[in-house]
């Protein structure tokens, strides 16, 4: 099998947290989720099958003293460490915090540990997901980037980079008919991107299908939108088309692939060719088949020319008995009315295009948003941490030694509410 990226979110049950961990995490972060200590010594362990691996996460701008820090050991002897830097002006996201030395993995299974060596008194790193190369698929999901080559941008599109960006690159078009396509190997992909613009609107077609016409939902934010989900397909190989449909910004930022189930053989097209065999079949004689259809359908086209005729003739001398009737009880025949002529008769419904019903909806939206739907704010959000969710509570630790923080008991139960929304937006993307 190929190798793939694998993508771990922060959340999934395969990372065992140790100590005391708080849930935090905005929507522009991978699955709208992190998880962050205060607390020395509190680990995230991993096992992984792969070659190499990369931890992002996002880093609060509040430039403590002492900062936090974290390091990284895989299998005991790999070793890293992250410190952010105290001159910070902004959070920074999607932030590769550590990746394993080139070349230092064979490829098998393999134990990342990451632990908080250093605690500051408030949230400053925030694991987001890990990525890690493999060739197994027994994974939650691959991650393909709008850079990668497995992606075919017809003609090239243009190509952008921000914070608010995956692996910080996107790209978008605003020309009718500027499309992409991505073949991959698995039974569902979903694409994330970007909205600027009320009124963009693309279709998704996957292995030449009918498209999906999609267009920004009202709720839509400026980064890290679901943009297209395929649903359930059948394990294999498959082809996804995107088009823009208008001069609006259509934009590409990440896909996720759910891959095949392990074990699935994907068939090629059945060859025409035979195994060999080196015995002649039997010869015989047999009555061609032309010489026993033909005289068939041509007694059959007999009969039934033969039984028009018959009608015919039938029809028309019961329409003569009926007028001479007529004419003799002196009775008028009744006006012709034909279709919708009739004085009073409604006229006949309206003729759409091929396809279309007088009732038409998009797909993807339960109606057409207003051009107002989408908001763009051009303040600086100044932390977007600062009020977090509850805390992760641990088996080996269910008691949070933090209490600055909403309480998780061991049961699970919160005892508070999820923090509110601070109203604080991010600048936009900007296409020029």
């Amino acid at each position: 099998m190929a190798t793939q990226i694998a993508v771990v979110d922060d959340r999934d049950p395969l990372i065992q947290y140790g100590g005391s961990w708080v849930r935090g995490g905005v929507w522009l972060e991978f699955g709208s989720t992190t998880m962050f200590s205060v607390t020395a010594g509190s680990t995230a362990s991993f096992t992984f099958v792969g070659t190499s691996i990369t931890v992002y996460g996002t880093v609060a701008a509040k430039n403590l003293n002492p900062q936090a820090s974290w390091s990284f050991v895989i299998d005991g002897s790999i070793t890293g460490t992250y410190t952010p830097p105290n001159n910070m002006t902004s959070d920074i996201h999607h932030e590769a915090l550590w990746t394993s030395p080139a070349s230092s993995l064979n490829n098998g299974s393999h134990e990342l540990v990451i632990t908080q060596s250093a605690a500051a008194s408030d949230g400053v790193l925030y694991l987001d997901y890990i990525l890690y190369t493999t060739t197994s698929a027994n994974v939650s999901a691959y991650f393909i980037d709008d850079r990668d080559p497995q992606i075919k941008y017809t003609p090239a599109w243009r190509q952008f980079g921000s914070d608010l960006d995956f692996q910080h690159t996107s790209q978008a078009t605003t020309n009718v008919g500027d499309s992409l396509s991505l073949t991959f190997e698995g039974k569902s992909i979903q694409l994330f991107g970007s909205v600027t613009s009320a009124t963009e609107k693309a279709s998704m077609a996957i292995d030449g299908g009918p498209a999906t016409i999609w267009i920004p939902p009202a709720d839509a934010k400026q980064t890290n939108n679901l943009i297209y989900s395929s649903g359930g397909l059948t394990p294999g190989n498959h082809t996804l088309v995107i088009t823009a449909m208008n001069d609006q910004p259509v934009w590409a930022d990440y896909f996720l692939v759910t891959p095949n189930p392990p074990g699935t053989v994907i068939s090629s097209s059945p060859s025409s060719a035979g195994s060999p065999s080196n015995t002649a079949p039997p010869s015989h004689k047999s009555t061609p088949v032309g010489a026993i259809v033909g005289p068939i359908v041509g007694v059959l086209a007999l009969v039934a020319l033969v039984a028009a005729i018959f009608l015919c003739r039938r029809r028309r001398r019961q329409q003569e008995e009926y007028e001479g009737l007529l004419m003799s009880n002196d009775i008028a025949p009744a006006p012709s009315i034909s279709g919708y002529a009739a004085a009073g008769a409604a006229g006949p419904p309206p003729v759409l295009s091929r396809g279309y019903s007088s009732s038409l909806v998009p797909f993807a939206t339960p109606g057409e948003p207003g051009p107002s739907s989408v908001v763009v704010n051009s303040g600086i959000l100044r932390s977007l941490h600062s009020d977090p969710d509850p805390p992760f509570a641990t088996s080996s630790n269910p008691q949070l030694a933090s209490t600055s923080y909403p309480v998780v008991s061991s049961s699970g139960s919160a005892t508070s509410s999820a923090r509110p929304n601070s109203g604080q937006e991010l600048p936009p993307h900007y296409f020029e």
